[in-house]
């Protein structure tokens, strides 16, 4: 166990990678063995409970070559019950109102009166989806060193169809 671990660490440290594992002592401990993988100290993968080791090296194996900047690549899916995905920055208290309405146009805008904001810009913006409530697959774009440059939610391909999850 202990040199497939350490295979799958060289494999990830070789792509900017970090493998850690849970240093409970416990093993009746919810998170006792599991695995978190980082990259420049953000865990990209095992945020949540219950990643082990088979886990991370399927995550480490789907990015034996890592994607090249610009490219979009999966990050996950997104999973949506009120037809409306929020951007927010977490550190703000949203609004009862903002949380319940939406505009014709289908995009609203949090521009809170009470706090003054840099350039007039949002705390949060709320979408319809395309097709309602459901998962949605999310993709993202990085630098040349590897920091997420961009974020893409698709709600619906160019044909008007519910977007395949791979």
């Amino acid at each position: 166990m202990k040199a497939r671990e350490n295979r799958i660490r060289r494999m990830l440290g070789r792509q900017g990678y970090t493998l850690s594992k849970n240093n409970r002592r416990d093993p009746r401990a919810y998170d006792y063995g599991h695995y978190t993988i980082s990259q420049n100290g953000e865990i990209v993968f095992g945020a949540t409970v219950g990643r082990t080791l088979d886990d991370a090296e399927k995550w480490a194996m789907s990015r034996a070559e890592p994607a090249a900047p610009g490219i979009w690549e999966k990050a996950g899916e997104v999973c949506v019950d009120t037809a409306r995905l929020m951007l927010a920055d977490p550190c703000y208290d949203l609004p009862e109102d903002f949380l319940n309405s939406l505009c014709e146009d289908g995009v609203t805008a949090c521009r809170p009166a009470a706090r003054p904001l840099f350039r007039n810009a949002a705390t949060a913006m709320m979408v319809v989806t395309g097709m309602g409530d459901g998962f949605y697959p999310v993709e993202v774009r990085r630098t040349a060193d590897g920091r997420v440059a961009a974020v893409r939610v698709t709600f619906l391909t160019d044909e008007g169809e519910y977007p395949a999850l791979n």
